[in-house]
């Protein structure tokens, strides 16, 4: 044991010296490489701190509205602003997911829409004005239809009263005709009276002395007197019932006048685009009015006319609550269509069915030879445009139709005829008078009496020579 060298144990502590400072720097190195890397994410955040920074300044700041907005719902901007957009969307399209684009084009249509119905609002970009503009015209047309609709009603009335005041004068004219009737025949039996007792005392006289000869002759003077004063009181009362005929007839209006016409107009053209074959006019289905009715164009104005021969003739194809689309039939050259000019179709009326007479044969085609069965075809007519065809002439007649009067044959003088002729004969003959006489009394009665030509133009037939069948 002397002889083994002895162990230095001192060294163990310079090793565990050793381990330390192994460890040290391997924690040191880790640290370091933490550090880097938190610098690099760090570098990376600010980075991508200033890339955002810099969309910002790009896109720029939303108006101060969206940021209170947001504030006060504790929410961003961006937010407010998309649900501001999507309330936009659902305004305009309905739908709320609808973005920019089709927004846009459903705006686009509305305005298009608006324009094509109200070309005066053609000009107009903003949706909201174009509502504006409708609203504002729509509070016009009902102040312009409650405006027409007291106009109606104040004409009716006066028309009423005008009827009433006719009917009243009718009556005291007949009364009073009647009256001088009887007077007349009072003063007529009396003065037949008269003469017969004179005539009596003559015979009387002439057998009697001289005395009652000169008694005879005053007498006969006396009755001279009374004669003339007979028939001074006859032309009198004959005046008078003149002046009183004379009178109803001013009240009545007198025979077709062609000025009358635009007293008694339909309605008027209310839009009219030169060179176009399409006219509008402010009568309606309201009005009762259909399509295939034909009216005359007038001009409105003072000048005098000697034709019911219009301007142009319409035809209506179709129809509107208020307004009716009018195709042009016919026109006249150097005289076009315009807004205001008035229609007129004497067999259609807003408020009633207008009474016709027909009487005569009628050449509807102007072929020079009479059609039996245009008498009917000229009946249909004024049915189809609203009138009303009578078959007696009284003072609810309005017009008569007259054609060609019935044509009484004649017989060579010294001829032999059989007893079937001259039964035709005689059969002409009493048609032929109370055609006549129809007519004298339409004119006696104030009652317009119109020939096929005139109540065809006046209905609105464009044609010249041929008339199409319904």
């Amino acid at each position: 044991m002397a002889g083994r060298p002895a162990v230095v144990r001192g060294g163990g502590g310079g090793s565990g010296l050793l381990y330390g400072m192994i460890a040290f720097v391997v924690v040191a190195v880790l640290a370091l490489g933490a550090f880097i890397f938190a610098l690099t994410n760090l570098q990376g955040a600010q980075e991508e701190a200033r890339r955002l920074a810099d969309r910002l300044k790009a896109m720029g700041a939303a108006p101060a509205y969206y940021s209170d907005e947001a504030a006060a719902r504790g929410s961003t901007a961006f937010a407010v602003m998309n649900s501001d957009f999507e309330d936009v969307a659902d305004l305009v399209t309905g739908n709320r997911a609808a973005v920019r684009p089709a927004i846009q084009a459903e705006a686009r249509r509305l305005l298009g829409q608006v324009a094509q119905h109200h070309p005066q609002l053609a000009s107009t970009r903003s949706l909201l004005a174009a509502v504006g503009s409708l609203d504002a015209a729509l509070l016009e047309l009902k102040g312009q239809q409650s405006a027409l609709q007291e106009q109606i009603a104040a004409l009716q009335a006066e028309r009423d009263a005008l009827t009433a005041g006719l009917q009243e004068t009718a009556d005291e004219f007949k009364a009073s005709v009647g009256q001088l009737g009887e007077e007349l025949a009072r003063v007529d039996q009396e003065k037949t009276s008269a003469l017969e007792a004179k005539d009596r005392q003559l015979q009387e006289f002439q057998s009697s002395s001289e005395t009652q000869a000169r008694e005879w002759n005053a007498e006969k003077a006396q009755i001279a007197v009374e004669r003339r004063e007979n028939e001074i009181l006859f032309g009198r009362l004959r005046r008078d019932l003149l002046d009183m005929q004379q009178q109803v007839q001013s009240l009545r209006g007198g025979a077709l006048d062609p000025n009358g016409i635009l007293r008694k107009a339909d309605g008027r053209i209310v839009r009219a685009v030169p060179g176009s074959k399409v006219v509008y006019i402010d009568i309606g289905r309201r009005d009762n009015l259909k399509p295939g009715i034909t009216f005359e164009v007038y001009a409105p104005g003072p000048e005098a006319r000697e034709s019911v021969r219009g301007k142009a003739s319409l035809e209506v194809v179709t129809v509107e609550e208020n307004m009716s689309e009018c195709l042009v039939m016919r026109e006249t050259v150097g005289q076009p269509i315009v807004e205001g000019d008035l229609v007129a179709n004497i067999a259609f009326d807003r408020r009633h069915r207008p009474r016709f007479l027909v009487r005569g044969s009628f050449d509807l085609n102007y072929d020079g030879e009479v059609d039996q069965n245009d008498r009917e075809r000229i009946a249909a007519i004024i049915r189809d445009w609203g009138g009303q065809v009578v078959d007696e002439l009284d003072g609810t007649v309005e017009y008569v139709v007259v054609g060609v009067a019935p044509l009484v044959p004649r017989v060579p003088p010294g001829q032999s005829i059989s007893p079937h002729v001259q039964v035709q004969i005689e059969q002409q003959k009493l048609a032929a008078e109370a055609f006549d006489q129809v007519i004298e009394r339409a004119r006696g009665m104030s009652i317009p009496v119109i020939t096929q030509s005139q109540l065809l133009f006046l209905t609105g037939y464009a044609g010249d020579t041929n008339i199409r069948p319904r």
